[in-house]
């Protein structure tokens, strides 16, 4: 599992320099929410591959956690979308 994490590490850390190339040319806003992106990617399968390693009751509780928070559905995305949350998610001008 150990090694399954360094290989993680480095394809993160090639991905990261990636991001960092193709973020040049685009707005602050738009890097900002490409980093945010990256960060909270990172942050969620690192965690999933430390409680993986840390064991079989660490990883069912984590699993069990996520299942009864409900991670946002469709709707309340498409909620986000008209509040304008990002500019990605604008809906299309004469769009359906």
């Amino acid at each position: 599992m150990r090694l399954l994490m360094v290989i993680s590490l480095g394809c993160f850390v090639a991905g990261g320099i990636l991001l960092l190339i193709a973020s040049r040319n685009v707005s602050s806003h738009e890097r900002r929410a490409r980093w945010i992106k990256f960060a909270v990617y990172f942050a969620v399968v690192m965690t999933i591959l430390a409680t993986a390693q840390a064991g079989k009751f660490w990883l069912q509780l984590l699993m069990g956690t996520i299942i009864a928070v409900k991670p946002s559905s469709p709707k309340s995305s498409t909620i986000l979308t008209t509040q304008g949350a990002h500019p990605a998610w604008q809906p299309i001008p004469g769009g359906s």
